[in-house]
């Protein structure tokens, strides 16, 4: 699996020397962005890692190949499938991430009418955790009636860029396969992968009714009723979406709210 882009792109800044003369103290703002930033990067390492393992020429510790070829062939899929399946949850989670990591530095500091909060001493541990965990549970999608992203936007216009970007990014990504499978498997349950299906020959009936000279199929297994998709397509467009369309988006949030927020380099993970 060949990935266009390095995730390294989206840590936090490498450390420089710090003087200890000039450093602002950490404040609630820049700790929450770069909790998030760790947090959304971790869930993409994870969505990769499984996207990764599809590729994977050993398949020994998944299970026990035999001399038929076409059962070896029928577990590798069944595997691959289950590698992508996670995949797309962690990369949906990615997306969805992505709305927090740009709510929570805009809530904060759009929440005096626009104005940036001025944070005085360091804020204690568990009021941090209090408050980090609220503005998390305000968290709606981009486009939702009652989103709050449009009225924060109208608070401060430094928030306008990364918000829209949020916003514009989510309209294209609702409609796509990709959210539409991943919504299916959260919500309503499992596809079934054409290239599996193929070399799975268990049916026990194929019946057919004539209806005005017309032969049309009658149910007779569970799989007739399954949503069905290929897997090669789907692996695909995945990769693709990370390539051309995740990595982009998440990096030029990750750049603006960077620049915005300003984070201390004494906050680190």
């Amino acid at each position: 699996m060949e990935f266009a882009n390095d995730l390294r792109e989206l840590q936090q800044p490498a450390q420089t020397h710090i003087d200890l003369n000039e450093f602002t103290i950490p404040d609630e703002n820049a700790l929450f962005f770069r909790a998030k930033q760790k947090e959304l990067l971790e869930q993409y390492d994870a969505a990769r890692m499984f996207l990764s393992e599809i590729d994977n020429q050993d398949w020994e510790h998944w299970f026990a190949e035999t001399n038929n070829k076409i059962a070896n062939n029928y577990f590798k899929l069944v595997f691959q499938s289950r590698f992508y399946e996670a995949a797309l949850f962690f990369y949906n989670s990615v997306v969805d991430i992505s709305w927090t990591v740009c709510y929570v530095a805009a809530e904060f500091a759009c929440s005096h009418n626009g104005r940036r909060l001025s944070v005085e001493g360091i804020p204690t541990l568990e009021s941090a955790v209090e408050k980090l965990r609220a503005l998390e549970g305000n968290v709606t999608s981009p486009t939702a009636e009652e989103t709050p992203f449009a009225y924060l936007k109208s608070l401060s216009s430094e928030f306008s860029n990364p918000i829209n970007q949020t916003i514009e990014f989510w309209t294209e990504f609702a409609e796509t396969d990709i959210r539409h499978t991943y919504n299916f498997c959260k919500h309503k349950g499992h596809p079934i992968y054409n290239e599996i299906e193929e070399l799975n020959n268990t049916r026990v009936m194929d019946l057919r009714f004539g209806v005005y000279g017309k032969e049309k199929p009658v149910i007779t297994d569970v799989r007739d009723v399954q949503m069905s998709i290929s897997l090669k397509e789907s692996i695909d467009n995945l990769l693709n979406f990370d390539n051309e369309k995740l990595f982009p988006y998440v990096k030029r949030l990750i750049e603006t709210l960077e620049t915005i927020v300003e984070p201390s380099e004494m906050i680190t993970y």
